[in-house]
């Protein structure tokens, strides 16, 4: 849900050096607090500062995870099925380019991916963290069904 391969090129401009200011500064703010306070920030909830150091590590780099950090995912590997959301409305987490350069990825899957304007659903929005709020459960709902229909 949401989910991209966040290297900070993927965005257009002027987005794109906002993701990679904070690339370049999460790393100091990482050293100085033990938790980013990425609620005040407007960036959800609360995250602990060593994931935000790897993360933003990781963004500054073109393969992101894939990259030279020692990470593995193997999804060229995985050979199952995946069902992923993004929203026409984050355009600034999660625009297109970097959800579906996350979805490349999965070579072998049978991805299906759902793009999703809150407009269909009778939403004035969902952005990033949106499916997890009461405002999501339609899509909650078809999830359950997709799940349900892997037996």
């Amino acid at each position: 849900v949401a989910a991209t391969s966040a290297y900070w090129r993927h965005w257009p401009a002027p987005m794109r050096w906002l993701i990679l200011g904070w690339c370049s500064m999460a790393p100091l703010l990482g050293r100085a607090v033990k938790v980013v306070p990425a609620g005040a920030l407007g960036l959800g909830p609360d995250v602990a500062a060593g994931p935000v150091r790897d993360w933003a590590r990781w963004g500054r780099h073109a393969c992101y995870i894939h990259g030279p950090f020692g990470l593995e995912p193997c999804m060229d590997r995985y050979r199952g099925r995946v069902l992923a959301y993004s929203f026409t409305d984050d355009e600034h987490l999660g625009c297109g380019a970097a959800v579906e350069d996350l979805h490349s990825r999965y070579t072998r899957a049978a991805l299906q991916h759902r793009r999703i304007d809150p407009k269909e659903l009778g939403l004035a929005g969902l952005g990033h963290f949106g499916y997890f709020r009461e405002e999501g459960r339609p899509l909650w709902e078809e999830t359950v069904r997709w799940l349900e229909g892997a037996r």
